[in-house]
C-alpha cells in the first residue's frame, strides 16, 4: 500500500513539473523519467488523452506539437529545431528519435565553437547553425521501437514504420516502411479513420 502511494505522488510530481513546462490537454499522463527543455511554455502543445513518456527538446524557435490521443514511450526523444507536428491517434513506441535538425554543423570551424567550455557548449541555440527542416507525422502512424526520423521527413496518416528503420524521406499515407534507410513495403488497402 504505501509502495502504491509513493509510486502516486512521484507521478503527480512529475506531471505538476511537466505542465509547468508545456500546454498540455485534458488527460495529459507522463512518466517519471522525462524531460522538458524549452525556453517558453507555448514551445510544447500537447493534446487531450495523450501519454508522453519522451524527452523534449525545443531550441529558441523549435515547437512541437502533438495530438489527442497520442502514446509516446520512454527513453525516446524529440527535438525541434523548428518545428515538430505529430498527429492524434499516434502509437510511437520506446527508444525512438524525432529529429527536425543535424545538431551539429557540417562546417568544422562552427562545431569547434559548439564544444568550446567557454561558449554555449551543447545548447540548443546552437541548433541553427546546423541544418533542419519540418517534420510532420500524420495522424494514426505506428512508429516501432528504436526508429530514427530525420529532418524534413513528413509520414502520411496511417503510416506503419517497422522497428529499427532509419526515415531520411517522405512516405505517402497507409505506407508500410522499414529498413536502413527506410523504404517502402507495402500500402495498406485499409479505410481511415474519420
Amino acid at each position: 500500500m504505501m509502495r502504491k502511494l509513493i509510486r502516486n505522488y512521484q507521478i503527480n510530481r512529475a506531471k505538476r513539473k511537466f505542465i509547468s513546462k508545456a500546454i498540455v490537454g485534458q488527460g495529459f499522463q507522463c512518466s517519471m523519467n522525462f524531460c522538458v527543455n524549452a525556453n517558453r511554455k507555448a514551445a510544447i502543445e500537447i493534446g487531450d488523452s495523450c501519454t508522453v513518456g519522451a524527452n523534449l527538446f525545443c531550441a529558441s524557435k523549435g515547437k512541437i506539437k502533438i495530438g489527442n490521443h497520442t502514446w509516446i514511450g520512454g527513453n525516446s526523444s524529440i527535438s525541434a529545431a523548428i518545428s515538430i507536428r505529430i498527429g492524434s491517434y499516434c502509437a510511437i513506441s520506446r527508444d525512438v528519435e524525432i529529429r527536425d535538425n543535424n545538431s551539429h554543423p557540417l562546417d568544422p570551424t562552427l562545431r569547434r565553437n559548439h564544444l568550446r567550455i567557454d561558449s554555449q557548449g551543447w545548447g540548443m541555440e546552437n541548433w541553427y547553425d546546423s541544418d533542419m527542416a519540418e517534420i510532420i507525422i500524420g495522424n494514426d502512424v505506428w512508429i516501432g521501437r528504436r526508429v530514427l526520423i530525420m529532418k524534413g521527413v513528413h509520414l502520411g496518416a496511417g503510416t506503419v514504420v517497422a522497428a529499427g528503420s532509419i526515415v531520411t524521406k517522405s512516405f505517402p499515407k497507409l505506407s508500410v516502411i522499414a529498413g536502413n534507410p527506410a523504404r517502402l513495403i507495402k500500402t495498406l488497402e485499409f479505410a481511415l479513420p474519420k
